[in-house]
């Protein structure tokens, strides 16, 4: 700070910003303003901020955080580092759109320290910014061991680079039970140990990339929950790229009670044929990938008790046709009224014509079936 009371912070990118004294006083203030209640602050979200200053607050003032969401926001990694060392009760942490400023030219990864207590860590989209031309992936590392409590990984990069970041943060956590990642990620970490995994999610499985062929998979004898996802509307390359990769996923979690599964109306693809290693499926969810208008229930394990079909017109749906399921006591629909023509379940005579089924229309454009 020069003799006229100003201060440069760095703000918006790589601009500087100048604050007055007064404007500095007016901030600080926040503190004496709300000093009755923010030891009561457990949750906050930070967005829409390029200001290394404000960042530097948080830990001053909300002290107690467990909970911190940090979204299209920019600032120095330095500055991030100090904010994570201060807030060591933070349990939960949020990582969107976040963007880091950091002046090291070097290509050597950088350690990142976080909060030994935490539990939730979501990674969901960060780069790194040198200069203006300069835009990429940020090369972090996670000491080994480093996070014990975690139990909940949600990632959402695919860039080559992050493989590096992302297998550290696996390995700093030896009790993960939650993981969801891009297929392209998942199928790098394919040679890291984590068997403690409860449920996996993983997305993006109609990416093309370039592909290792001769990743193998781990089989996953503790998982209970595995869901995959793919986009709507995929086109025939997607289609070819999909099918084979369901085919190895079915082989790593023969234990699993849960799953979810996209879709697709294809001669070189069988649900049953996919399903025939899972003997202890409870609950199967299928989301369409491609539009659906029929459902064979002869596709279905007869181990199910729960059926969820997502994004589909209940009038293609008869629920008489799977008598064959004995285990099977609950069916839900999950349709979208705008797409399907604004369906409306009163006038569409849904209800009618099942027998032994009770039929309830929930709010939120949701059909239950339930076996009586």
């Amino acid at each position: 700070m020069d003799g006229k009371g100003w201060k440069a912070i760095l703000s918006n990118y790589d601009t500087v910003k100048y604050l007055s004294k007064f404007e500095l006083i007016e901030l600080i203030s926040y503190d004496q303003d709300l000093s009755n209640h923010v030891h009561h602050v457990k949750s906050l979200t930070y967005e829409y901020y390029h200001n290394n200053l404000l960042l530097r607050y948080i830990s001053q003032i909300f002290y107690n955080l467990n909970r911190l969401h940090l979204s299209e926001s920019s600032f120095t990694l330095t500055a991030f580092q100090k904010l994570m060392s201060d807030l060591n009760q933070l349990e939960h942490l949020i990582l969107n759109r976040t963007l880091f400023i950091v002046f090291d030219t070097s290509n050597d990864p950088i350690i990142l320290s976080l909060p030994p207590n935490l539990i939730t860590f979501r990674p969901k989209s960060y780069l790194e910014i040198g200069d203006r031309t300069n835009i990429e992936d940020l090369k972090l590392k996670v000491e080994s061991n480093s996070l014990p409590n975690l139990k909940y990984l949600e990632i959402d990069h695919y860039f080559q680079d992050f493989i590096e970041t992302g297998s550290s943060l696996l390995a700093a956590s030896r009790n993960l039970k939650h993981l969801s990642a891009r297929y392209c990620l998942i199928e790098r970490f394919s040679g890291i140990n984590i068997q403690s995994l409860r449920s996996l999610t993983i997305t993006m499985i109609n990416q093309h990339y370039q592909s290792n062929v001769d990743a193998i998979f781990p089989t996953f004898r503790n998982l209970k929950e595995l869901k995959i996802f793919a986009g709507f509307g995929i086109n025939v390359f997607e289609r070819g790229l999909i099918i084979p990769r369901l085919q190895k996923l079915a082989n790593i979690a023969k234990n699993i009670e849960k799953l979810t599964l996209p879709y697709i109306k294809s001669s070189s693809f069988s649900i049953k044929d996919t399903l025939q290693n899972f003997d202890n499926l409870k609950e199967l969810s299928l989301v369409p990938a491609d539009k659906l208008t029929s459902l064979n229930p002869e596709e279905l394990p007869k181990t199910i008790n729960i059926l969820n079909l997502y994004n589909t017109n209940p009038n293609f749906v008869d629920i008489n046709n799977f008598s064959n399921c004995s285990e099977l006591r609950t069916i839900a629909i999950y349709y979208n009224s705008q797409t399907l023509n604004n369906f409306k379940f009163e006038k569409s005579g849904f209800y009618k014509g099942f027998e032994g089924w009770r039929i309830i229309n929930y709010p939120g454009a949701s059909i239950r079936c339930y076996k009586e």
